[in-house]
């Protein structure tokens, strides 16, 4: 008989102690409501449904806030949405960042609100357009870089009177190798080539100018 009793009354006060945690969720949410704070309100509304899911008032307050918060939502989405359609840069894609969290706290909010989920696709869109648009200026950029840092032509000095010496990595046709002599800016390359045992071997003579004096022939 004392164990039913003090079961009872444990249940008892199991069940005040739920109620009286589901209660004051329940006016926090209401305090938010008043304040306009409405994603708070929906937080306090949730914790007050879990604790008394069968709370016909609970359910009708929490929709209530969630289509207010919603609608909050998607007016700060438009406003930034628009923004980020003027902007360009990093500025831009700040923007649409931000217009893609209101649009999806709105459609998370109010399944039904088509209009926002319209909006979320736009701006989705104009995530990738300009993910798309900075990883072309990226590539372009290295390609301007690799452009930059490609070996140079020999420079020859006209006043030097050191031999020219140059080296291949395979077997380089003899024209190939005067064309690459001839690179020296603007140098001009006077040729002798003679043919011998199906070989061919080239002797030339580099001077500065269009009147430099050709090669003696061997």
């Amino acid at each position: 008989m004392n164990r039913l009793k003090t079961a009872f009354i444990c249940t008892a006060l199991l069940f005040l102690a739920a109620s009286c945690a589901s209660y004051s969720a329940y006016q926090r949410a209401h305090a938010a409501e008043k304040m306009k704070n409405w994603d708070e309100a929906v937080v306090q509304y949730e914790k007050a449904l879990a604790i008394d899911p069968n709370n016909l008032r609970y359910k009708v307050d929490l929709q209530r806030a969630k289509l207010e918060a919603s609608r909050e939502h998607f007016q700060k989405g438009k406003t930034l949405s628009a923004a980020a359609m003027t902007e360009s840069g990093p500025s831009q894609l700040r923007l649409a960042q931000l217009a893609a969290t209101e649009l999806e706290l709105t459609i998370k909010l109010d399944r039904t609100n088509d209009f926002a989920a319209v909006e979320y696709g736009k701006i989705i869109q104009l995530l990738r357009d300009i993910t798309t648009t900075a990883d072309k200026n990226s590539i372009d950029e290295m390609k301007k870089r690799s452009n930059l840092t490609k070996a140079q032509p020999p420079q020859l000095n006209p006043a030097s009177n050191q031999p020219i010496s140059l080296s291949f990595a395979r077997e380089t046709p003899v024209p190939a190798k005067l064309q690459a002599l001839g690179h020296g800016h603007m140098f001009a390359v006077d040729r002798h080539i003679l043919l011998h045992e199906n070989r061919v071997s080239a002797f030339g003579h580099c001077s500065a100018g269009k009147d430099a004096d050709r090669a003696t022939g061997l």
